[in-house]
């Protein structure tokens, strides 16, 4: 260990000698580099977190700059990624990288149980849900934030016998869902620098030290304030004692896939389980059926003799719906997994001259 690099933090009782000793065996995985993550990413590894995860399958783009700062004009079109674990390695060599240039499913409990803290820095409301039912399955403690306009939300969540999960605070699949991001209420960039910053703050706190779970930080970017509460354990949440929701039941079908049965297979019924109000960022996908998340009791008759593929703007509500229609309907259910990579490929497909 470097004791000049780490000189300034080894000083504080947090650390010392024995707290860097720590932090240099640590694994740490950051799902989603944007405002958040990406901040988050160079905290950690300029504090000598032993081995970083990072996460996301997009890339840098020109609207990212006011906010995500460690990414340049130069960048532009690159992965996030490969962009962030070059910084990093330019900025701490004794840190280790792993890229994971895709997007976050169910089939990923294996990736988590590698790390020994998750930290969500997603600006999605379902895949911030997905990440808390991964933590969930797999005991890995991790940390929720989020950002959106000029306020933040912070909380941490070890995962123990009745603490607080993030469906706790949030219980209402189809209206968390809905909580805006930075794609649809816009952002004040150094809001999401103060959030990123309370992250790896509390993340390098968890590593530690004891960090009491499910307390939520609400920060405020106009008033400069911040104010947190406690939350409360939900025992018939799927964090609780009774038994968690089967996840291994549902069936994932890949862009790709999906476009060969398309073409295929005349028995595929895509159906939307967006609400009304995503219409507005979003219409309705040619061709499929409206069948919204928030009013599942009014869906109609289910036939038997095709295969429904459900879809959303990520993947958590198409995930319950399936569930729905395979133990209401008892019918055949895929759900598409990274949707909006299908939508681009399909209208390409379709515009390639016929052979």
């Amino acid at each position: 260990m470097n004791s000049d690099r780490y000189s300034r933090q080894t000083r504080l009782p947090l650390f010392g000698d024995e707290g860097q000793l720590i932090l240099a065996k640590a694994h740490v995985l950051v799902i989603g580099l944007g405002g958040l993550g990406s901040i988050v990413a160079m905290y950690l590894a300029g504090a000598g977190v032993g081995k970083i995860g990072l996460m996301d399958d997009d890339i840098v783009e020109l609207h990212n700059l006011h906010r995500q700062i460690f990414f340049t004009e130069q960048d532009i079109g690159s992965a996030k990624v490969k962009v962030v674990a070059t910084r990093i390695a330019a900025l701490n060599h004794t840190v280790e990288t792993t890229v994971y240039k895709f997007h976050l499913h169910l089939g990923m409990a294996d990736i988590f149980s590698e790390y020994d803290l998750v930290l969500d820095c997603v600006d999605h409301f379902d895949t911030k849900r997905l990440i808390n039912q991964l933590a969930i399955q797999t005991g890995v403690p991790h940390i929720f934030a989020s950002v959106s306009g000029v306020a933040g939300q912070l909380a941490y969540f070890s995962h123990e016998k009745a603490t607080p999960c993030l469906h706790c605070i949030f219980p209402h699949s189809a209206q968390s869902a809905l909580i805006q991001n930075c794609d649809t209420s816009g952002v004040l960039g150094p809001v999401a620098g103060w959030v990123a910053t309370a992250q790896a703050d509390l993340a390098l706190q968890a590593l530690l030290t004891s960090v009491e779970a499910g307390r939520l930080w609400t920060l405020n970017g106009l008033s400069m304030t911040s104010r947190s509460f406690l939350s409360a354990h939900d025992n018939t949440c799927l964090c609780g004692e009774s038994t968690p929701d089967d996840i291994s039941a549902v069936s994932f079908v890949q862009p790709a896939q999906l476009i060969s049965m398309l073409k295929a297979n005349s028995n595929v019924v895509l159906c939307d389980t967006r609400t009304t109000e995503d219409f507005v960022r979003s219409p309705l996908f040619e061709g499929s059926l409206h069948l919204p998340f928030d009013n599942l009791l009014m869906w109609p008759d289910m036939k038997k003799d095709v295969v429904f593929v459900l879809f959303c703007e990520g993947t958590t509500r198409s995930i319950y719906a399936a569930k729905y229609l395979m133990q209401v309907y008892q019918v055949s259910v895929l759900v598409l997994n990274r949707p909006q990579q299908f939508f681009r490929d399909w209208t390409a497909s379709m515009s390639l001259p016929l052979e």
